[in-house]
């Protein structure tokens, strides 16, 4: 079973994101959120970017 935490954009971030869903293969909000910081962690050699990583 997948633990999960929410957390609280703006809305202006929320409607910036919302454009994207349907667009570049995205299919919902959490899959934009989760693959921006799934690149933002990889740039830290500390992390492990697999955490969490969808096949």
């Amino acid at each position: 079973m997948n633990d999960y935490t929410t957390i609280k954009l703006p809305n202006e971030m929320v409607d910036e994101i919302d454009k994207l869903v349907g667009k570049h293969g995205f299919r919902s909000r959490g899959e934009i959120v989760k693959e921006a910081i799934r690149n933002f962690l990889m740039r830290y050699p500390e992390t492990n970017v697999t955490v969490g990583q969808e096949a």
